[in-house]
């Protein structure tokens, strides 16, 4: 894919009142500050059942992220990277606004013990070099145990649990200036085939983006309620479970990843019990929750408020939906709900998805289509050896212009000159 960067491409519904996160976060604070727009739920194994549920509004997000700020930013300097290694939950939503509110540049990487996932975490810690780790006391041990070693030695290096940290009296100084070409995050490739490469993903590129999200999918109108389990290290979970909600006001209800790994319907139960308008997931995600119909409680579950269900992050497929339309339809969910899309971390994640088209459906497609460029996005097909536009019908190399397309690879002028030039 090849990408290029555009200041002449114009933003979705006339522009963005945000130059960046933190003052998004700011204004959301003082305009919508009681607005509960996080929650997260906890599922209780022995009563089948959400045994709590923990919410957050704006201006207790702003209130906490200035208090994790106030205590990290006498330890680095503007710029600096920070290594976030939370569980899934609010814990992780305070702590990457707090590093932002400090002039950081957040780095977020999964909990876990997966295979492979020791080497990830060592490379992504030399690649990026964070002068501090925060995470919460609940996985202190987890954590010290995942970066020994790892960490570069350094006076400002080191393991801050943010949970624990007190206000000291409004020690947090507000006085940073952060532009809208300034890094926001890093968000390392999965490095499956090489290296992980360290997307610079800008605030410019994640308020542009926001942009297309909400004038693609018409979530405009207040009272929006969006149910969703992807996890926070990915694109896509950063970009709707933690800053749509405030950019937007939509009302978000983040289970965990193992929320779905261990019992699917849990998600199609939420979806129904909190009446969700939004939601989203891989393909293997809808092709599970489609035979899990078969055994479920049909009269108990409404997805009749659903409208958008979008399906991404993996390749699409048409039969995933068919399924999953033909298994819940009885439940009420709406073919038209279904939106294919295609993005990735090069153009901060939204590239097209808007206006699916459902008459396509029936068409001989190897794949599914997934929908128009958001307003803003150019996309075009080039001949892979001479770079130039190829017609209808013809196969090759995906190249996308618009406001959502990242700065390079970090620390990497090769790569990013040859994906994003």
């Amino acid at each position: 894919m090849k990408a290029a960067q555009s200041e002449e491409h114009p933003w979705p519904h006339g522009g963005t009142d945000f130059i960046s996160v933190v003052d998004l976060l700011k204004q959301k604070s003082i305009q919508d500050g009681k607005r509960d727009v996080f929650s997260f739920p906890l599922y209780d194994k022995h009563r089948a059942g959400w045994s709590h549920l923990e919410t957050m509004n704006c201006e207790e997000l702003y209130s906490r992220a200035c208090v994790i700020a106030s205590h990290l930013k006498p330890l680095i300097r503007q710029g600096d990277r920070a290594l976030l290694v939370y569980p899934p939950g609010l814990e992780f939503i305070r702590a990457f606004y707090g590093s932002l509110c400090a002039g950081l540049i957040p780095v977020a990487v999964n909990i876990g013990s997966a295979p492979g996932h020791r080497a990830r975490m060592e490379a992504i810690i030399k690649d990026s070099e964070p002068v501090v780790v925060i995470t919460e006391s609940r996985s202190h041990e987890m954590v010290s145990e995942m970066i020994s070693g790892a960490l570069t030695e350094g006076p400002s290096s080191g393991l801050m649990l943010t949970d624990t940290l007190v206000d000291e009296d409004g020690a947090f100084s507000d006085d940073l200036r952060i532009e809208a070409g300034d890094v926001a995050l890093l968000q390392y490739t999965s490095g499956s085939t090489a290296s992980p490469k360290g997307v610079m993903i800008t605030h410019g590129n994640l308020m542009h983006n926001l942009s297309v999200f909400v004038d693609a999918w018409e979530l405009q109108e207040p009272g929006v309620r969006q149910v969703n389990w992807l996890p926070h290290h990915h694109i896509g979970g950063l970009l709707c479970n933690v800053l749509l909600p405030l950019y937007a006001g939509v009302e978000g209800l983040h289970l965990s990843p193992e929320d779905f790994s261990e019992h699917p319907m849990r998600w199609i139960r939420a979806l129904s019990e909190h009446r969700a308008h939004l939601t989203g997931a891989p393909n293997f995600a809808y092709d599970i929750a489609a035979k899990c119909a078969a055994t479920a409680d049909g009269d108990l579950v409404d997805l009749s408020h659903l409208r958008v269900a979008f399906n991404g992050s993996e390749p699409v497929k048409q039969e995933t939906m068919d399924r999953f339309y033909h298994a819940w339809q009885g439940c009420g969910f709406a073919r038209e709900a279904f939106y294919p899309i295609y993005g990735l971390s090069e153009s901060t994640l939204f590239v097209s998805g808007a206006g699916y088209d459902h008459s396509m459906e029936g068409e001989s497609l190897q794949g599914a289509c997934v929908g128009q460029p958001g307003t803003g996005v150019d996309v075009f097909i080039a001949d892979i050896d001479t770079r130039l536009p190829l017609g209808d019908g013809e196969t090759g190399e995906i190249c996308v212009q618009s406001g959502s397309v990242a700065k390079g690879y970090w620390q990497n002028e090769a790569e990013s000159r040859e994906t994003f030039q």
